[in-house]
């Protein structure tokens, strides 16, 4: 507790010094508390009474940090080892699962001499947190001698299953708290005498806040008795705000919107070359701020810069259009147009917001509801004349309301824009040809997934450009993030919808400097996948891969990876999958890009769904898909995780969620998810024994897929679907020329599947020690009476055992699984 006389004259009670005295003995220790406990000085102190040997890495978060909780982390290990940092930096975390065995092996391998201190203040302003399973890891794998200490409020706690792990020293409100004993020994120190009744008092005022305890005494310091204060706000006030200078309480009304800042800011924000001496040694003995001198920045204490914002709102209304233009401007030269909008903003200064070089790529990299909701506060408080002065601003906020699925105002605004465009009397004709161009081809979107629609709009915005957009970012994500083109632009008819943007393609590449290249090859070789011709859809896979690498499209190699990646399992080729799925990890990882790291998430969650090789990563199984698709991939991550449900056994889960799952995929249409996800609807109705439920989702699944010839899908789920099939046979909802087409592709596919994952996974794996046993008396001849008497199970409980064998091994029949097992013994 920092006293009256001097920030270096503490007092810590008994139970926090034992907690603080377990930091060297935990790898994580995690200190919670509301602003005012202590808790940065509780630990910086403790920490400097170390042995000379040990070493302290302290990172202070401010608030106006952007940085991930991942980037954090990854800097304050860079701090103690750089190449450490380095390798961490280099991963995809928290967007690749099999990064944590990466992650593992580099924190272990950290070079270190003696006891290692990392230290995150301010934990709750990191952002993006990391899932609570890599945190667990990386705090599980630090080497021996290296601990983390994160120092938090509770509004933005550690995840609760964290700080409950008998692992982790957990320091809470209870440890930092002054109790009655506490305040009359903290007095005591200071030479200040309390009765017990006057000790009592404070603590019952104080609730036991050490930044209460710490202003009370500085009051009775100061005025000789103890005073009766009713709030806390006129203890800051008299004990602190009161004695600063008015030079003081300018320099801190200026930068209140600071929660840290360097003297370059202080100059900028006080409009000066240099800053007084008196001031700096102000800052120097305030218990309220800390300066550090390794980073040479001052971090003001959450409780007085809360004070210093109240006074603030009570100065008058041109001073805090003065600072808050400052704050903008500081901001904007920083190059940080997102807060430079905001600050703009709440001055009402709509012209200097809409001059910031605002690019799409600052709304589409920065997507949030915090983000969403400055874009539309902006649209709706800025007057339609100051609109009209920034058309090129306009559209980049339209793109921006597209990425946030905001069709209607995309459209109004569009709309306005044109009008104002039109309407302006400086401006030249080629200039009001591009604008309108550049509109025209934003409104091209609206028309998603209907590319011929998209086209036309794209081939009369070059018109009246006279050559491309530039609002368009050339690496951008051309599929937003998902990994299929077959997925995104199948509406209805495949052969045509694919020729649709075979003609069309043209049309956006001239309009967006190549901009997608090589999609409409992917395309073609998806369908040819789909309908069973593996050999051309190879070779048509590698001609999309060169394509787009010629052109630097890596969305789009990616995706023509992918599709290598099945091919080659579709065909049983190892050496090929090995070298598709490798090149679509390395360059995924390589990109350092989100989007591309979750449409990894989707493509390994596909493999792992519908082939069975690999894990679905986690946040697909779980659904926790929210903050990482864009809304049109959603129903792609919908088909995985559909798929997981029914790998989970999860039937009435499925069926439950079915009519939305088939909403989503028909909100565009997307053809490829409505026929997946007509037949994993299916599957799980025929689990619960709802035949007539299933027939019908399996029946709106066929009358897509069975007129385009889409039958992989079909023959991938062959073993589960058989039932169904046979009776729609039966009742002459499904012809016998089309059943013999599914059956005869889902025996090629099942046999070349196997080969490929018994040579990459073990044909052991593939089958658990039980459902070998099965499989091997069904081998024999026996039946499943037979089998269930020889092994002491229940009938039931052998046809659980076939039905696993049987999905697992892609078969359709005992006689099948049979030859298939009889092909890996011998």
């Amino acid at each position: 507790m920092i006293c009256a006389a001097s920030k270096k004259d503490y007092y810590f009670s008994e139970r926090i010094r034992r907690r603080m005295e377990r930091i060297p003995s935990h790898r994580l220790t995690a200190v919670e508390a509301p602003s005012g406990f202590g808790k940065t000085t509780a630990v910086r102190e403790y920490l400097s009474a170390l042995s000379d040997g040990a070493r302290v890495v302290w990172r202070t978060i401010g608030e106006e940090n952007r940085l991930g909780e991942w980037e954090v982390l990854c800097r304050v290990v860079g701090e103690a080892d750089p190449q450490c940092g380095n390798e961490l930096g280099a991963l995809a975390v928290p967007w690749d699962d099999e990064c944590l065995p990466r992650m593992e092996a580099a924190l272990a391998a950290m070079r270190h001499d003696g006891e290692v201190y990392l230290v995150v203040d301010n934990y709750q302003f990191v952002r993006s947190r990391i899932p609570e399973r890599y945190l667990r890891a990386f705090y599980g794998a630090l080497p021996e001698g290296v601990h983390l200490i994160l120092v938090t409020q509770l509004v933005n706690p550690v995840p609760r299953a964290i700080v409950v792990d008998a692992q982790v020293n957990h320091i809470r409100r209870e440890h930092l708290d002054f109790d009655t004993a506490d305040i009359a020994a903290y007095y005591g120190q200071l030479g200040l005498r309390l009765t017990g009744e006057q000790a009592e008092g404070i603590r019952r005022f104080t609730g036991g806040w050490a930044a209460g305890v710490y202003l009370t005494a500085l009051a009775y310091s100061e005025a000789g008795t103890l005073q009766a204060v009713n709030d806390v706000e006129a203890l800051i006030r008299a004990t602190v705000w009161d004695k600063l200078s008015g030079a003081e309480r300018l320099f801190l009304l200026r930068l209140c919107n600071f929660g840290s800042f360097d003297l370059e800011t202080s100059r900028f924000l006080n409009e000066t070359d240099w800053i007084d001496k008196n001031i700096l040694d102000m800052l120097e003995r305030n218990g309220f701020v800390w300066h550090d001198m390794g980073e040479r920045r001052y971090y003001v204490h959450s409780i007085l810069q809360l004070y210093v914002k109240k006074e603030f709102d009570a100065c008058s209304g041109a001073f805090r259009e003065r600072v808050l233009r400052l704050t903008a401007q500081w901001h904007e030269k920083q190059g940080d147009n997102l807060l430079a909008l905001r600050y703009y903003a709440l001055i009402g200064d709509f012209r200097a917001a809409l001059s910031l070089p605002l690019a799409t790529s600052d709304f589409s990299s920065n997507a949030s509801a915090e983000n969403r909701a400055l874009l539309l506060s902006v649209l709706d408080r800025c007057p339609p004349e100051i609109r009209a002065e920034f058309p090129r601003a306009m559209i980049v906020f339209a793109f921006a309301l597209f990425i946030y699925n905001e069709t209607e105002r995309v459209m109004a605004l569009a709309s306005e824009v044109e009008r104002n465009v039109a309407a302006s009397v400086p401006m030249s004709d080629e200039e009001k040809h591009r604008l309108t161009g550049e509109i025209v081809f934003l409104t091209a979107f609206l028309a998603h997934n209907d590319f011929a629609a998209m086209a036309a709009g794209y081939k009369r915005a070059v018109e009246l450009m006279g050559g491309p957009t530039s609002i368009i970012n050339m690496k951008g994500p051309w599929t937003f993030g998902a990994p299929s083109i077959l997925y995104m632009f199948y509406r209805s008819s495949a052969e045509r919808d694919v020729q649709i943007l075979e003609k069309n393609l043209p049309y956006y590449l001239a309009a967006a400097r190549g901009h997608g290249t090589g999609a409409d090859v992917v395309m073609r070789g998806e369908l040819q996948l789909n309908r069973g011709d593996f050999e051309a859809a190879e070779i048509t896979a590698h001609r999309a891969a060169y394509a787009a690498r010629e052109a630097q499209q890596l969305n789009v190699e990616l995706c023509a990876h992918f599709l290598l990646a099945q091919i080659a399992l579709a065909r049983g080729d190892t050496t090929e999958y090995r070298s598709a799925i490798g090149a679509l990890r390395e360059k995924a990882r390589a990109s350092k890009s989100v989007v591309h790291l979750n449409m990894l998430g989707l493509c390994e969650g596909f493999l792992g769904a519908e082939y069975g090789v690999g894990k679905v990563p986690e946040w697909l199984a779980e659904d926790d898909v929210t903050s990482r698709v864009r809304f049109m991939t959603r129903p792609y991550a919908n088909v995985v995780y559909a798929k997981s449900l029914l790998d989970a056994k999860k039937y009435a889960r499925l069926a439950g969620i079915g009519a939305e799952l088939e909403k989503a995929a028909a909100f565009y249409p997307n053809a490829m998810a409505r026929i997946y996800t007509g037949l994993h609807v299916a599957v799980a109705h025929e689990a619960l024994g709802a035949a007539e439920e299933a027939e019908r989702a399996l029946r709106g699944a066929l009358d897509i897929a069975l007129p385009d010839g889409v039958i992989l899908p079909l023959a991938q789920n062959f073993g589960a679907l058989s039932p169904i099939l046979k009776r729609l046979l039966a009742r002459e909802f499904l012809n016998a020329a089309a059943l013999k087409r599914i059956s005869a592709l889902a025996k090629v596919w099942s046999q070349n599947l196997q080969c490929a994952r018994a040579a990459l996974l073990g044909a052991a794996a593939l089958l658990s020690e039980r459902e070998r046993e099965v499989a091997g008396l069904v081998a024999r001849g026996l039946t499943n009476d037979e089998i269930a008497r020889q092994m002491h199970v229940s009938v039931a409980t052998v046809k659980s055992f076939l039905t696993r064998a049987f999905r697992k091994t892609g078969v359709a029949s005992r006689a099948e699984l049979a030859a298939w097992l009889l092909r890996w013994e011998n």
